[in-house]
């Protein structure tokens, strides 16, 4: 599953031994991500799944070959992209037919996303010599940029990976740029998913707010879950220089979303947990069995205050469950009578706003069923002056509000 996440493989393969124009199978260019495997009877069989890769070709054409698990090809399809979603089949061989619409049926969205994948590569052949060339150049050029990053320009970083981390880490370590430029070069930093970068992303969680730069906090944090252990240790050594308590939740944040249970991180758990249970209670099912008591205090703790509450007690119980711990029979009762009381005052809610919006309904018949001079014409009033300046605009503010009613 680990060596799965490597998509870099398409790099090693042998281009220049390739024919030109030939399509090539997904496994080809990614060989740790399985073939698709399909079953319509009592045979399994084998999926194929070839794209072309020319960087100038824009065909949405997928090849598919149809291999029998004992040996053997049992029949050839071509199937098409429409659009962004629909998957159709222009061409099917009658003894694959059956394992093809399975195909169509069950792996939409898996050849939808490969069909992505492979497409990207022939985007990036285009610029891939030129990266490998002079990487020092495509970083300069994508830390320049005036447009947004994009994920081309990911995928390029990524795919150069350690042969810029240090010119990235210095760039985003430099005072004398801009927050733009020091921002940007800690999002690719990130994309290059390398261990050597660890360390630099643990400090930039820090200052990644994500109120303000959501996407670079996003791409830190699962930057660091790739790594695992060595960010572990990374942002535990970044925590007591945090700043302020923002940089520190920040960092806690961080470090309980890797999901290691580590009595550090439990107990950074534990002390916002009960500020913030709806962001935090999720993480106490990766600490194991120690955190079953700060379950059980989130739970006395909303059971308390339900109905207000009654969400943090229902995920407090889920936790519990999942970390094998016993519901107290009195607990499961308050919650069940909490559960109930709040279907019950929705449902109150519901008919209320039921009957007045039919109050309303026969409020607004009624409204319009009153005769309503002409823009120009009298005033109903009867002070003389022209409707349109007397009472238009009161009418339909009034007749407006009746409406908002009627629509609860």
């Amino acid at each position: 599953m680990r060596t799965s996440l490597d998509r870099r493989t398409w790099q090693r393969f042998a281009w220049s031994e390739r024919k030109p124009s030939a399509m090539l199978a997904h496994f080809e260019l990614f060989p740790h991500d399985w073939d698709l495997l399909v079953q319509p009877g009592e045979r399994p069989a084998w999926i194929i799944d070839s794209y072309c890769v020319e960087p100038s070709c824009s065909c949405q054409d997928i090849a598919v070959s149809v291999q029998s698990v004992e040996g053997g090809t049992l029949g050839d399809a071509t199937l098409r992209l429409s659009g962004r979603s629909e998957l159709r089949i222009v061409r099917c061989m009658p003894g694959a037919r059956a394992y093809v619409d399975r195909l169509v049926e069950q792996e939409s969205r898996a050849l939808q996303r490969r069909f992505a994948e492979m497409r990207g590569v022939a985007r990036r052949l285009k610029t891939w010599p030129q990266d490998l060339a002079d990487p020092t150049a495509t970083v300069e050029t994508l830390l320049a940029r005036r447009k947004e990053l994009v994920a081309d320009d990911l995928d390029r970083v990524h795919a150069l990976g350690e042969r810029v981390v240090a010119q990235l880490a210095v760039a985003m370590q430099d005072p004398a740029a801009s927050d733009l430029r020091r921002r940007r070069a800690a999002r690719l930093l990130a994309a290059t998913r390398e261990s050597a970068a660890v360390d630099a992303l643990a400090a930039v969680v820090r200052w990644a707010d994500p109120e303000v730069d959501p996407d670079l906090f996003d791409d830190v944090v699962n930057a660091l879950n790739a790594r695992r252990e060595p960010s572990l240790a990374a942002l535990l050594a970044v925590l007591p220089s945090a700043a302020n308590d923002d940089e520190r939740a920040r960092v806690a944040f961080a470090l309980a979303d890797l999901r290691i249970a580590n009595p550090s991180v439990l107990a950074l758990i534990t002390e916002y947990v009960q500020r913030d249970p709806n962001r935090w209670i999720d993480h106490l099912r990766w600490q194991g069995e120690a955190a079953i008591p700060v379950a059980r205090e989130v739970l006395a703790t909303a059971l308390d205050a339900v109905p207000e509450r009654l969400d943090d007690a229902l995920e407090a119980v889920d936790v519990l469950e999942e970390l094998g711990a016993t519901i107290d029979a009195d607990d499961r009762a308050r919650i069940d009578r909490a559960e109930h009381d709040a279907s019950e005052a929705d449902n109150g809610r519901r008919a209320r706003t039921s009957a007045e919006a039919e109050a309303a309904r026969a409020e607004l018949a009624a409204f319009d069923r009153r005769p309503r001079p002409g823009r120009n014409q009298p005033c109903w009033c009867g002070n003389g002056d022209k409707y349109k300046k007397c009472h238009l605009a009161a009418d339909e503010i009034t007749r407006n509000e009746i409406v908002r009613r009627t629509l609860g």
